[in-house]
C-alpha cells in the first residue's frame, strides 16, 4: 500500500540556503565566488519580496 506524505514546510532561508548550495555547485564549474552566490541570492530575496507583495 503506498502512503501519501505532506512534505515539511520550507522557509524562506531554507529555500535561500538550498539555492545558494546550487549556485556554488553549478555555477563556475562549481566554483563559484561568494560574490556571485550572494548577488544570485539578493536577486532571489527581491523576487520572495515581491511574490509577498502580489498575494
Amino acid at each position: 500500500m503506498l502512503t501519501q506524505t505532506t512534505p515539511n514546510d520550507l522557509t524562506p532561508t531554507d529555500l535561500l540556503d538550498n539555492f545558494a548550495a546550487f549556485v556554488r555547485l553549478d555555477t563556475a564549474d562549481g566554483n563559484a565566488a561568494d560574490d556571485t552566490v550572494k548577488t544570485y541570492a539578493c536577486t532571489v530575496k527581491q523576487f520572495f519580496s515581491w511574490c509577498h507583495v502580489q498575494s
